[in-house]
């Protein structure tokens, strides 16, 4: 997955990137990655809350060992 540089201080400008119009992939999985490394209160144990908006987790193929990683976020 892709995503763009962030820190801890970035969630306002990554909010506004990933919900304006036109916004592409690379802006929600950033969002995404965002709340795995600072947001875990915002897990509801199926999605996060991102400013009333919902932001889940699109997993990929399990690989041999049948471990499932995040392929990309979906933002409702």
């Amino acid at each position: 997955m892709n995503t763009n540089k962030f820190n801890r201080y970035s969630y306002s400008e990554l909010i506004a990137a990933a919900t304006a119009p036109g916004a592409q992939q690379i802006d929600v999985d950033t969002l995404g990655a965002w709340f795995e490394a600072y947001g875990a209160s915002y897990w509801n144990g199926e999605c996060y809350d991102a400013d009333g908006r919902d932001l889940f987790p699109v997993y990929g193929e399990p690989n041999e060992d049948g471990d499932v990683e995040i392929a990309s976020y979906e933002l409702r």
